[in-house]
């Protein structure tokens, strides 16, 4: 037996067409990262309520064999619809884990999915094969809102997914991919290559064939769209360093949606592109800047006929970030960054800027940890919002968007607490405080979430204690 897991745990299998719950990233400035790569079985760590399996999992490996045998049934947060051929229907699944309406404590633990699967592995040091499957099955049937772009959305209580995947080396190659289909046999394919072409040139491929009618409940891919599905594209990525201290990393993806979209009425063909110069003299020193320019079909409104029309929407971000390592206990950062929204022909596209400063503190040979930040931020709108990731308690992740006009101030502090009389524990502490203040708001937020007052504060105190048997 090479692992177990009981209770609350995921499951990646293959490139994520039929079932990826780990974390996983798309299109970044680590543009070679194109792969997914985990253990077929993890332990489930995160605080959120949806994507994971909970029941038990187990991993057998006998020479150059892998088998992996898994079995879930948890209850989900879900809206129930009345509907004219099935007493209820499930009309969506909530994700978000938040219990604080009646509506949503009316849909909190409202269906039951029950999950079994496996996958079998053929691997040596070179590379592998698997088969996947995945068989999902709600306590009601599913069946959302009647909409032209859910046509292929999944219907009724019983799903499947099935898949072969495969990696393989060779000198300075890596190729992998995966063949996916779903239980009504529509098709998904990605596949890709990594490669070495030198020691100072690094580059990426990767490609994806996704029919529109193909759906996965869990599915996580290298694509556009948050789920694999309706999608054609290809994506190029290189990594080079013209001088020891320099580094260009630069990426290309353009892609096709064959059927429509959320908010896009239409099929429609869009691309991003993403250019990097990093250059760090030294151990203390390191600067980047990067331009990234995406264009992507959307609906535009026609508000005085009550109708919409497909448009291409362009948005460009440049941002340069600075680090800089005053002394060994004491890290000081600053971003500027800038983004402009609005169609190609468009003479005057809405604005966002967003700056800020950081000051990180970790004393030499202490358990604890500060960070402060100040920030400023003025946008046009929602649409050209800025996103900043920031310093927060133990396993929580937070990356907001900022919009409208304003600025905020947080101070974070975590560490470690020796207590003698506890000897077989660790105590863990962290604490958040933050405000944020709108120059131009009356009010922060919408329906329950409402603040009146143009400031808001928050803050967070963690305790978290581990046992260690002996």
């Amino acid at each position: 037996m090479k692992s177990i897991a009981l209770g609350d745990y995921t499951v990646n299998l293959g490139q994520g067409l039929v079932q990826w719950q780990s974390q996983a990233y798309n299109k970044s400035s680590s543009v070679i990262n194109i792969k997914r790569q985990s253990e077929t079985l993890r332990p489930y760590h995160s605080a959120g309520e949806y994507n994971f399996l909970r029941g038990i999992g187990v991993t057998l490996k006998k020479g150059n064999i892998e088998n992996t045998l898994f079995a879930s049934c948890r209850s989900l947060s879900a809206n129930i619809s009345p509907d004219g051929f099935y007493s209820k229907v499930i009309s969506s699944v909530q994700t978000s884990g938040l219990h604080r309406t009646l509506s949503e404590i009316e849909d909190r633990n409202a269906v039951i999915l029950t999950t079994a699967g496996g996958n079998l592995k053929w691997q040596k040091s070179t590379g592998h094969i698997g088969i996947n499957a995945v068989l999902y099955r709600y306590s009601l049937p599913l069946l959302k809102r009647d909409q032209p772009y859910n046509f292929y959305s999944i219907k009724g209580r019983h799903w499947a997914n099935y898949s072969a995947d495969y990696s393989f080396s060779f000198r300075n190659y890596h190729l992998f991919g995966e063949l996916a289909m779903d239980k009504d046999n529509h098709r998904a394919l990605t596949g890709g290559v990594m490669a070495s072409l030198s020691p100072s040139m690094d580059m990426a491929l990767i490609f994806r064939c996704i029919s529109p009618a193909y759906q996965s409940i869990y599915g996580n891919a290298f694509t556009e769209n948050t789920m694999p599905s309706n999608e054609n594209g290809i994506y190029t990525g290189v990594s080079f360093r013209p001088a020891p201290q320099w580094k260009v990393d630069i990426y290309a993806d353009v892609f096709k949606f064959p059927w429509l979209r959320y908010q896009a009425d239409a099929p429609g063909f869009g691309c991003q592109y993403l250019a990097q110069l990093s250059w760090q003299p030294n151990k203390k020193v390191g600067i980047y800047s990067r331009f990234r320019f995406k264009l992507k079909p959307m609906n535009e409104l026609l508000t005085q006929e009550n109708a919409s029309f497909l448009s291409d929407k362009l948005l460009r971000n440049w941002r340069t970030h600075i680090s800089f390592q005053f002394s060994r206990d004491l890290l000081l950062r600053s971003r500027i960054e800038m983004c402009w929204f609005g169609t190609p022909a468009q003479p005057d596209p809405e604005t966002g800027f967003l700056l800020y400063a950081d000051l990180l503190y970790k004393p030499f040979g202490k358990s604890w940890s500060a960070s402060t930040r100040f920030q400023v931020f003025e946008t046009g709108g929602y649409d050209t919002r800025l996103y900043a990731y920031e310093n927060d308690v133990l396993f929580s992740n937070s990356t907001p968007a900022f919009f409208d006009h304003g600025s905020r101030l947080y101070i974070n502090i975590k560490g470690k607490l020796n207590i003698k009389a506890l000897k077989s524990y660790q105590v863990n502490f962290g604490m958040k405080a933050s405000t944020s203040l709108y120059s131009t708001k009356a009010s922060i937020g919408s329906g329950g979430d409402e603040i009146g007052g143009s400031h808001k504060s928050e803050l967070k105190i963690q305790l978290f204690v581990c046992h260690f048997s002996n």
